[in-house]
């Protein structure tokens, strides 16, 4: 797998550029002129290309500069150093290098010693490369150059061979590659609704998993050391997520996580990911889960497969989503999926009659009358030194009507116009 860095882009840049000024002044050197001379003719004639071709580079990497939000965090600093590199490396190609080219001396003595046998080396290494260019090079530019059809048809044929080396995977590219962390999150999604005592018993199944496989590692390992650092579990909660996207953790009843925190991978002999395909296998399946993911990578960039479905129909939306989650278990090397598709909580839509309307009532009116028949009136607030006391006005124990009778009660207008049964 190759990896491009700034630095290996402004290198390669770089390495264009003064092999470009070096072969013209040497040019102008077999000409017979002073080293002044050829210094100068063979900058003033790769100048301008040099220039524009190093403002291009530039422009191309500007505007990723101007990328917003936390992914623009992570890129900015990309075109940053990719510029400064490209303008400190113009700014020796056009000054620096022809300056030490002008003050270049031919030498009158002969080395000795390793310097003499280097100076030897290089002496044997310009003859063969004399040789190879006014010989086996010539030739074959002569004979690309008679046969210009054939040339591009072979370059055609190789520009062909890489693509489909590229997109048949032999050569793979990664942008954000997969670095295994010091920590492995699991993250619970139940039924929205459901009381926080069933998410806490999946929680401690899920945190007993962990321990059970922590110990197993420990007696495969030679020495005494544990590779557990500690566990931190959330039961309705989840964790703030790392990494450049990450974000702050939310809290709700369906909701839950457990982080296995490991020691520093040099100091242990197996792997993050390892450790993670365990206790994947170890937690199974639980009836009632919606999803159960576990990440062990440092940068999570997203899910490797990521399919998005679209209809109008919420049935034939969830059938779908249910048939391609069978389907994808179905693969080998699949794991953690899951979806973005939730019920939600049941719930009654209030809409007032016309009847309602002329009596001043509103559905802003209505819905805090409703909830208050169902959870009850703040009446005051008390302060009471440093705490705040409110004062909730209720029905007594059992004696709280359900939510569908609720909306059947009498509500009252702005007006307090008296009885009002317009909410249907």
């Amino acid at each position: 797998m190759v990896q491009q860095t700034p630095t290996a882009v402004w290198r390669q840049s770089s390495r264009v550029f003064d092999a470009s000024l070096l072969d013209h002044c040497f040019e102008h050197r077999q000409r017979g002129k002073t080293f002044i001379e050829a210094a100068i003719q063979g900058t003033t004639e790769v100048a301008v290309p040099i220039t524009f071709a190093i403002l291009t580079t530039v422009a191309a990497f500007m505007p990723l500069l101007f990328v917003s939000g936390m992914m623009g965090k992570l890129i900015t600093v990309v075109p940053a150093i990719v510029i400064s590199l490209l303008v400190v490396s113009l700014i020796e190609c056009l000054f620096i290098l022809p300056a030490h080219l002008a003050q270049s001396k031919k030498r009158t003595e002969e080395l000795r010693g390793i310097f003499g046998a280097i100076d030897q080396n290089r002496k044997r290494f310009s003859t063969f490369l004399d040789r190879f260019v006014s010989g086996p090079f010539l030739r074959a530019l002569e004979f690309n150059l008679h046969n210009r059809y054939l040339s591009v048809a072979v370059g055609v044929a190789a520009l062909v061979l890489t693509i489909g080396v590229v997109r048949g995977g032999v050569i793979k590219f990664t942008f954000m590659p997969e670095v295994e962390g010091d920590q492995i999150s699991a993250t619970i999604q139940m039924h929205q609704g459901v009381p926080i005592e069933e998410t806490t018993r999946v929680v401690q199944s899920v945190e007993s998993a962990a321990r059970e496989v922590v110990a197993e590692f420990d007696r495969k390992a030679s020495d005494e050391r544990t590779i557990l650092r500690g566990i931190y579990s959330l039961d309705g909660a989840s964790a703030a997520t790392g990494g450049p996207t990450g974000g702050d953790g939310s809290a709700a009843t369906h909701l839950g996580s457990v982080s296995l925190l490991l020691t520093r991978s040099e100091n242990r002999t197996v792997s993050t990911t390892d450790i993670r395909r365990a206790w994947q296998e170890k937690i199974g399946v639980y009836p009632g889960v919606r999803s159960l993911t576990l990440s062990s990578n440092l940068v999570r960039m997203g899910a490797n497969i990521d399919v998005q479905l679209a209809h109008d129909d919420y049935a034939v939306l969830e059938l779908a989503s249910e048939r391609l989650r069978t389907t994808l278990g179905e693969y080998p090397g699949v794991s953690d999926i899951e979806d973005t598709y939730a019920k939600g909580k049941r719930g009654l839509k209030l809409k007032l009659s016309d009847a309602g309307r002329s009596l001043g009532l509103t559905e802003a009116n209505l819905a805090r009358q409703v909830r208050s028949a169902f959870y009850g009136s703040e009446a005051l607030r008390l302060q009471r030194r440093r705490n705040e006391v409110k004062v909730m006005v209720r029905y007594p124990d059992g004696d709280q009507p359900r939510l569908r009778h609720s909306v059947r009660n009498r509500h009252h207008s702005a007006a307090d116009s008296g009885a009002l049964s317009g909410a249907r």
